[in-house]
């Protein structure tokens, strides 16, 4: 008899997973409710003397797969069969604010022996709670446990490569951002007949890179960290009190990062397009990242060309 909890801290759990899971059980669920029906109709079909004699593998048989879905509008509906709850899920996904699904199946075999399976679901947007007491003796609903574990396993994590390097991302990206706008502003700055004359002849070329690195940092940072850090909104960690600063007479504030790691990251409800943001943030990181070299490269080559045009014309 297993009789535990499947821990899903760390994961983030897709609305396919989820989706596939419910599948996979209802699947069990038609297989076993089959079996009774079966068992049920040839037990009615025989004489009475021979019901008597008639050995039973599922008697008494009892099932359930029903589901109550919470939405933030405050309306609760509760569903007694996957075909209907499937339909909600997916129509529905961004209102849900929880699930809780029960999945249960008991009968006496041919030998009066006792069998029950539960799996029990609680669904929520930052938890995602599997609690499993199942017979060991029922082939499906064993498969049907591992095919659950495995799955939520083989989930991506919660605190992955978007969280983990956040400060990198963001600086990599504002940096980028704003050094290409310096690079423009700088060089424009010193085509200007006076300023190019002062760059000359009083040797300043070696400013040049100094100001577009100072410019394209305070640049990015101004101008362009608001759309980046507004992207990490819905999928960051939350701030915890970290004491009081007698320097600034203000409280501080950390990211709570074993909360963050000690729950899930369920994707309904406000978390619905969670996975789509952490790609959005992948795909401007490598894409800024690129472009930081090239920046880079022509700083070196302006920087080349005011040498050469002081050395030139000095």
């Amino acid at each position: 008899m297993y009789n535990e909890a499947i821990n899903t801290n760390n994961k983030i759990i897709s609305t396919n997973l989820i989706a596939n899971i419910f599948s996979r059980m209802n699947e069990v669920m038609k297989l076993y409710t089959t079996r009774a029906k079966k068992e049920e109709q040839t037990y009615n079909s025989l004489p009475f003397e021979e019901q008597l004699n008639m050995k039973r593998r599922y008697n008494t048989f009892v099932s359930d797969f029903s589901f109550s879905v919470d939405f933030y509008d405050s309306t609760i509906i509760k569903i007694d069969s996957f075909e209907k709850f499937i339909g909600i899920f997916n129509s529905r996904l961004s209102e849900i604010k929880s699930i809780v699904s029960n999945f249960s199946i008991s009968y006496f075999d041919e030998e009066n022996k006792y069998h029950s399976n539960s799996i029990g679901f609680m669904i929520y947007e930052n938890s995602f709670d599997i609690n499993v007491a199942i017979d060991t003796t029922n082939e499906e609903v064993v498969e049907l446990f591992d095919y659950i574990k495995e799955s939520i396993s083989k989930a991506p994590a919660k605190y992955d490569f978007v969280m983990k390097n956040k400060n990198k991302i963001c600086f990599s990206y504002t940096f980028a951002s704003g050094c290409f706008v310096a690079i423009i502003l700088s060089t424009i700055l010193v085509c200007i007949p006076p300023v190019f004359s002062v760059f000359i002849s009083g040797g300043y070329w070696m400013l040049f890179p100094i100001c577009c690195l100072i410019l394209g940092y305070s640049l990015g940072f101004v101008l362009f960290s608001g759309s980046i850090n507004d992207l990490y909104k819905s999928i960051d960690m939350e701030k915890i009190y970290d004491g009081y600063d007698p320097n600034t007479f203000e409280s501080r504030y950390k990211s709570d990062k074993n909360s963050y790691i000690n729950s899930s990251e369920v994707i309904i409800g406000k978390n619905v397009h969670n996975l789509s943001t952490r790609k959005k943030i992948k795909h401007l990181y490598r894409d800024k990242k690129k472009y930081i070299k090239y920046e880079l490269i022509a700083i070196v080559v302006i920087t080349l060309i005011l040498f050469s045009l002081q050395y030139l014309m000095g």
